[in-house]
């Protein structure tokens, strides 16, 4: 599938594709005087059937590609990840899930979190933290059950915000959570 987008993309299939879609509707709609003037009225009359069919084809596949982007930006829009996963943070997340978050992100000498941190991936927690967009993992290779996960950049910069406003407060022994 790669090899036939780069071979669409380096013949410019777009742009011959627009180039045809215009021409096409140029020689449709033109005024018969201007065709006999450019000496094509022969040409336009004999082969109307294929410029109305280049018009349909082109046309639909333009209005196809204008639908795919709308719905794909509707979709980033109602589906924004990052959104979701602090809201996700500040009103549905377990306790467990959140001492999972300090005990692997949470560096104590810094006092912030940190991008990443090598997690077992026997550990359950790890499921909800990733389908609700939390964390993911960086590297689909590892030499032992652990893997590299990381912070997902907006959580990582709204948990560290809540620590410098104190809604996260953590000590050694307990923590505190009011996001």
């Amino acid at each position: 599938m790669n090899i036939l987008k780069t071979i669409l993309d380096k013949m410019k299939l777009k742009e011959l594709l627009a180039i045809a879609f215009i021409a096409s509707v140029f020689l449709t709609f033109m005024p018969s005087s201007l065709a006999q003037k450019m000496q094509i009225e022969l040409f336009r009359t004999t082969y109307q059937s294929h410029i109305s069919i280049c018009i349909i084809v082109v046309g639909a596949y333009y209005l196809i590609n204008a639908i795919s982007w709308t719905m794909k930006y509707a979709h980033r829009k109602m589906h924004n990840l990052d959104k979701s996963a602090i809201k996700y943070i500040s009103n549905t997340m377990s306790q467990d899930e959140k001492e999972f978050l300090i005990d692997y992100f949470y560096d104590n000498d810094k006092c912030l979190f940190r991008v990443s941190a090598n997690v077992d991936m026997t550990n359950g927690i790890i499921a909800p933290l990733e389908s609700k967009g939390v964390i993911y993992r960086a590297t689909e290779i590892s030499r032992s059950i652990e893997f590299a996960y990381n912070l997902r950049p907006s959580v990582l910069n709204f948990l560290n915000d809540n620590l410098e406003k104190g809604k996260i407060k953590i000590d050694t022994e307990r923590y505190e959570w009011n996001v």
